[in-house]
């Protein structure tokens, strides 16, 4: 979330400045009004993030279990291990984590 005093903009990190994908279909949102207006738009915002459901998948590669995570409603990743690459196999194990 970025807070800009009378506006907000949230939504999925697009790279190492830590600017925001604004494409809604993706989870961007923007919201004007009173501080504690933007408050709760942005605690529902972070609600139904919060909310949506999580998979960890498993490769196994000898002494290590490599891994990533992603939302499980749109396989959009949220973490990986360094190694996990994007041409990787299908994973060995999906676990879901959240809910």
């Amino acid at each position: 979330m970025h807070f800009y005093g009378a506006h907000v903009q949230a939504g999925k990190v697009s790279d190492d400045l830590f600017n925001l994908d604004k494409t809604p279909g993706r989870g961007f949102f923007f919201a004007s009004g009173t501080t504690g207006e933007l408050a709760l738009h942005c605690a529902d915002w972070l609600e139904r993030v919060l909310c949506r459901p999580v998979v960890r998948s498993e490769w196994p590669t000898g002494k290590r279990v490599l891994a990533s995570w992603e939302f499980a409603d749109t396989e959009e990743g949220l973490v990986s291990d360094l190694l996990v690459s994007a041409n990787a196999p299908p994973p060995a194990r999906r676990i879901q984590i959240r809910p």
